[in-house]
């Protein structure tokens, strides 16, 4: 056994230690069951911290024929498939990941490919002695070995995509990789040697023309992940299941933060390093984002192709947009407009793509507040501006400002298109945006929710561990002689419509703002009540 060529299986035992692994075996079914096929090249892209490394060492793991893998599948979903016992470490195995190459700082970048082979193939002449040329190619090589040994290959990689992301520049690197995989992949003879493949990184597969570089590869994306839809990333059968096993965890918390990517096979699909995290700390926060995944989102945004940062405004406000995923040809260096980046912004995970609609939108609330942040960074003023506002919306309704509330909720209603002006689900957006749009993310908002004897138009509830008081807002639309009366009208509402016993009914005790919000649609005019009480 070696590291790259019949490996062990130590990195998905070290998965299944804590016994926290959600069972995602039945995924090694369907490779099974293209194996030696037309359909044995697979390319299984997501986004990062998705489980992409686990599948991966899963699928070296129950392989390869450099281990024994009986005891760690045997209480699994996949060791009751058919196909369970004529494939378990029964093939020889090459796997390796890109990662490590390419965070190798004593050695060039320029250097990783020819890295790769010769690390292969030194493995390949220990594994197999005297049965290759150590000076041959790796696609010779494996000829050699299949020939002699009679028996085929299966090929795994991981990050398979990094050289593209990490040297967007780097042409002549980028060439040279993909002559390596399309030498693996490609070639007459390729079958003689090769049972199965599986590729695994953040990107589809580069196309040049309008083809693929590594055309016999099934594609499985976030755009169309065909029959693996399922293995994208956890379900929401598996998101209920780990909030029961944890005493920490909250699905309803769980789905306003990680829900989001509806696939048309699956449902609900949540991103599962967040999800673990959450359910073990209790905390619901922004895991997803890394440093890199931000610079790269900011970098995107500022592109500003074709009126983007205006679509992802329209979608931070809860709105979908429509997008042509088709023309990307998967190449960063070829980004020519808007659609290419919101495209490219699904794969990486930061838009949830419809397919039947055709259409993208911010799928939850760990992506929003990631890109709330990244905006207020940024050199998109206006954006700032919106969300320096609603701040301090914030601060003047927890300080009892009534006259500055007004006059920011003005402001922010002022920007919306005037054929939207004069309409009461426009002042609701505006109300509902004004608490909610803000990188920190302080409040949760619910809408229309019944005491039994009315219905509370919003509610904010604050986020756990943020030292705010909960807000009970109810809107007045219609001005009467007396506009101020309407705002104290929503007040004694509030009050006789025993709105805050939603509060009680979650043991809440301690302060609460009641606001009254009165529009006056003829004069524009804005009127505010805040009112606070004590549970």
């Amino acid at each position: 056994m070696g590291i790259f060529v019949n490996p062990d299986n130590d990195r998905f035992k070290a998965v299944l230690k804590n016994g926290k692994y959600i069972d995602k075996t039945m995924m090694i079914s369907y490779v099974n069951h293209v194996l030696n096929s037309n359909e044995m090249e697979l390319a299984f892209t997501r986004p990062r911290r998705f489980g992409k490394t686990t599948a991966a060492n899963m699928l070296a793991a129950y392989y390869s024929c450099g281990c024994d893998s009986h005891n760690l599948f045997k209480d699994l979903l996949i060791s009751q498939d058919e196909s369970y016992e004529e494939h378990l470490n029964k093939h020889p195995v090459i796997y390796f990941g890109l990662m490590s190459f390419m965070t190798d700082e004593k050695a060039s970048r320029n250097d990783v490919v020819k890295r790769i082979q010769n690390k292969i193939k030194l493995e390949l002449d220990k594994e197999y002695p005297d049965t290759i040329n150590i000076n041959a190619s790796v696609h010779d090589c494996l000829l050699a070995i299949a020939k002699d040994m009679e028996y085929k290959f299966i090929i795994i990689i991981d990050e398979w995509d990094m050289i593209f992301r990490e040297e967007k520049n780097n042409i002549s690197l980028q060439r040279e990789y993909i002559d390596f995989l399309r030498s693996l992949f490609r070639g007459n003879e390729t079958p003689d040697y090769l049972a199965g493949a599986y590729m695994t990184g953040i990107l589809p597969i580069i196309k040049y023309n309008t083809e693929s570089a590594l055309s016999d590869f099934i594609e499985y994306t976030m755009v169309n992940p065909r029959d693996l839809a399922e293995y994208v990333g956890f379900t929401e059968n598996d998101v209920k299941s780990i909030c029961n096993k944890n005493p920490e965890g909250d699905f309803n918390e769980m789905k306003k933060w990680y829900d989001g990517y509806y696939l048309k096979r699956a449902g609900h699909i949540y991103c599962p390093n967040s999800v673990m995290q959450a359910a073990q700390s209790g905390e619901y926060l922004s895991y997803w984002a890394s440093t890199s995944a931000f610079e790269s989102l900011k970098y995107y945004i500022e592109m500003d192709f074709d009126g983007l940062k205006q679509a992802l405004e329209k979608m931070l406000e809860g709105e979908e947009i429509s997008v042509d995923t088709g023309s990307f040809e998967n190449n960063l260096n070829e980004i020519k407009d808007r659609d290419d980046v919101m495209t490219i912004l699904v794969h990486l995970g930061y838009l949830a793509y419809d397919s039947v609609r055709k259409t993208v939108r911010i799928p939850n609330l760990e992506i929003r507040q990631t890109f709330l942040r990244t905006i207020k960074s940024g050199k998109t003023s206006e954006f700032i501006k919106r969300i320096e506002r609603c701040e301090e919306a914030i601060q003047a309704t927890i300080d009892e400002d009534e006259e500055r509330l007004a006059e920011i909720i003005k402001e922010i209603h002022d920007a919306r298109p005037p054929r939207h002006y004069n309409n009461e689900q426009s002042l609701r957006t505006v109300i509902l945006n004004t608490y909610d749009y803000t990188p920190m993310c302080y409040y949760t908002t619910f809408e229309e929710l019944s005491s039994g004897q009315g219905y509370c138009d919003i509610l904010c509830l604050p986020q756990a561990g943020i030292p705010k008081p909960p807000l009970v807002i109810e809107l007045k639309w219609l001005a009467l002689q007396r506009v101020n009366k309407n705002a104290e009208e929503a007040i004694e509402q509030i009050k006789e419509k025993k709105y805050t016993d939603f509060l009680k009914k979650i043991n809440y005790k301690g302060e609460v703002l009641l606001v009254g919000i009165n529009y006056d649609p003829d004069t524009k005019e804005h009127i505010c009540k805040i009112v606070r009480e004590y549970l």
